[in-house]
């Protein structure tokens, strides 16, 4: 809560939170998604307190596409770096 009011207060809409080792986690309620080069990377559930970041990419109805899927952990530079980044969670 303390990270979203904090976003908020500086008129962002969300904040992204990372682990211990610096490395991108999760939104405050959401879990997060790096799109790069035709792949999707999510960090694994070992590094994040979110346990649905793997809904999205292994659910039965997931429409096929070009995208590859893999769990991985990026530093916040490198969302820079990303052609997309995008967010999902039940409360969202």
């Amino acid at each position: 809560m303390l990270a979203k009011v904090e976003a908020v207060k500086s008129d962002y809409d969300e904040a992204i939170l990372l682990d211990d080792n610096g490395y991108v986690c999760e939104g405050t309620g959401e879990n997060i998604y790096v799109v790069r080069d035709g792949v999707i990377a999510t960090p694994g559930q070992s590094n994040s307190i979110l346990d649905g970041n793997h809904a999205p990419l292994d659910h039965p109805d997931r429409p096929r596409s070009r995208l590859h899927d893999r769990r991985a952990r990026h530093r916040a530079r490198e969302m820079y770096l990303a052609d997309e980044v995008f967010m999902s969670g039940t409360a969202c």
